[in-house]
């Protein structure tokens, strides 16, 4: 039997960054697409305190998330994994009081996919922690915060990192090719190849 993978939301199954980005341009101008190397908003917004209190405003607010489109290839990954016959979860960070909008959000682009999970879990502060507690084996997580991929690594768990312009330099790492194809680096130094095929060799 597949091991459980575990995903994250914000950065990985929804493009919350791109519509949280454009609303603030869309405020303050070009000056609010600065720093998107940068996960934190905190660290991104530090000389604009002004966009960031918009920016802290928007995600507090479910209405704004319930709108967010999917990440490009989040949806096709999700169902060759239940196909595979991989049990799938998801963990998020998202206040426990946005468990029913984020709910709503996944059955909207996931449908069955996301019925058939093992749920969603919300208000997560440390995914390393939450992972660690699982009754259930861990195949891999899929994150896009290079923290939280760092501490998961650090408690001897394998996480992939969904590429995001915050996150560059981790690995390994996941991105969707021009063709839609999920190809997976597993290093710098290495060539990328399609996750697919690495996951039907093992």
């Amino acid at each position: 039997m597949n091991k459980l993978v575990v995903f994250d939301i914000d950065g990985v199954l929804a493009a919350y960054e791109p519509k949280l980005v454009q609303v603030l341009v869309d405020r303050f101008g070009e000056k609010a697409a600065k720093g998107r190397n940068l996960f934190s908003l905190e660290k991104r917004y530090s000389e604009h305190p002004e966009i960031l209190n918009v920016a802290k405003g928007l995600t507090a607010d479910p209405n704004f998330y319930y709108g967010l489109n999917s990440e490009p290839g989040a949806l096709s990954f999700i169902s060759q994994l239940a196909d595979s016959g991989f049990p799938m979860m998801f963990v998020t960070s998202r206040p426990a009081y946005m468990e029913s909008v984020t709910r709503r959000w996944l059955l909207k682009n996931f449908g069955a996919y996301f019925e058939e999970s093992l749920g969603l879990f919300c208000g997560i502060e440390s995914k390393a922690k939450f992972v660690t507690g699982l009754p259930e084996s861990i195949e891999f997580a899929v994150e896009d915060n290079p923290e939280n991929i760092r501490e998961l690594m650090d408690a001897g768990f394998m996480a992939l990192c969904w590429n995001q312009t915050w996150n560059q330099g981790v690995f390994p790492r996941l991105y969707v090719r021009s063709d839609g194809e999920l190809m997976l680096w597993a290093d710098e130094s290495e060539e990328s190849v399609p996750f697919w095929l690495v996951e039907q060799e093992q």
